[in-house]
């Protein structure tokens, strides 16, 4: 079973290296033209100060002039042209400056700047990960699908609008065409364990598995048809699986009509509701290396019912319905249905 996560930005616009470069630089021009004013002043009246004042009351002076309050007190005749100096040269300059880094304060533009370098820094380490291409309909369903399953995972969406309202959901974005071989690799293609892409255009779809496996041949993929006749070149582009989404409404539909209380039982099941149809690999669980399904009990102990052992050992292979005295090993993998909540039943018997 595939189990396949950024935080909430305010602006639609996803900052890249040259608007970032921009920032800064607007950044460092505010924060240093009020230094310069404030210094400049500052030193100004430290000079022209007679008798020889302290630096707290030169720059007190200064603060004053700069804020507009004038509580300054009495001045000398030079004390008073330096002010006038600072006003008419020096006020500009300040007010440019405060008035540009409020902008950017408020503007949130360098909330955005943290928290994009934020998300870079997660792509830069995450592995083991599911790189989901587009994030429509299909996309969101998918989406929500691996975040409750806890799983990591990466969207690729070239819609801004839309790769916000991912990122609002607190999942990891990178905004781009999935075609394009450097948006892969900003992804983690080469680190990530499985790629699925549910782009509208079975063209691009294509051409995002032929890339993906140019770049990554170990890549596991899963590939979305609109056309029963795409599944064949998805298939020999590099897809392991591909899906239909109209024959599997037309199934389920005819399944609803000739079996429904088969299809309700797995419909509960998929969708976890009260049912769930789970693998467990034994690596996960120590404890029942080397046992026989009659000692794990796992019907009494875990509310699980295993219906097929995969061995991936030295007997690959699956068994259907295991006799009770079948041994699983540490390379196995268990699959089971079960009442929801049977990930955390398990985990609490490793204890």
């Amino acid at each position: 079973m595939i189990a396949v996560n950024e935080a909430r930005v305010t602006s639609t616009k996803v900052p890249g290296s040259e608007h970032i470069v921009l920032l800064k630089r607007r950044l460092v021009i505010s924060i240093g033209s009020l230094l310069f004013v404030v210094l400049g002043s500052t030193i100004g009246f430290q000079i022209i100060a007679s008798p020889k004042t302290d630096w707290t009351s030169s720059l007190w002076k200064t603060l004053n002039i700069i804020s507009t309050v004038g509580a300054m007190g009495s001045l000398t005749i030079p004390e008073q042209i330096w002010s006038i100096v600072v006003m008419v040269f020096g006020l500009g300059i300040a007010f440019y400056g405060f008035g540009n880094l409020t902008a950017l304060l408020t503007s949130g533009e360098i909330f955005n700047i943290y928290e994009y370098r934020k998300m870079q820094r997660k792509l830069n380490t995450i592995k083991n990960h599911v790189i989901l291409c587009g994030f429509g309909n299909t996309g969101q369903m998918i989406a929500k699908r691996l975040s409750n399953d806890h799983e990591p995972f990466v969207i690729i969406e070239r819609n801004p609008e839309i790769a916000r309202e991912a990122r609002d959901q607190g999942w990891l974005v990178v905004v781009g065409d999935c075609t394009n071989e450097e948006i892969l690799l900003q992804a983690g293609l080469s680190r990530a364990k499985i790629l699925i892409t549910v782009l509208d255009s079975d063209t691009e779809n294509v051409f995002v598995v032929l890339t993906a496996k140019d770049l990554a041949p170990s890549i596991h993929i899963i590939a979305r048809a609109t056309l029963p006749t795409t599944v064949r070149k998805l298939q020999r582009a590099g897809a392991a699986y591909v899906t239909v989404p109209n024959e599997i409404a037309a199934i389920q539909m005819a399944d609803l009509a000739v079996h429904p209380e088969i299809r309700s039982f797995i419909t509960k099941a998929l969708g976890r509701d009260e049912i769930e149809l789970l693998e467990i690999p034994v690596s996960e669980h120590p404890w029942m290396h080397g046992k026989s399904i009659r000692d794990l009990n796992l019907t009494r102990t875990a509310d699980v019912i295993v219906f097929s052992v995969i061995r991936n050992g030295k007997d690959a292979g699956q068994s259907f319905n295991p006799p009770p005295d079948t041994i699983v090993e540490n390379d196995d993998t268990l699959l089971v249905v079960a009442r929801s909540g049977a990930r955390e039943r398990l985990t609490a018997l490793d204890n």
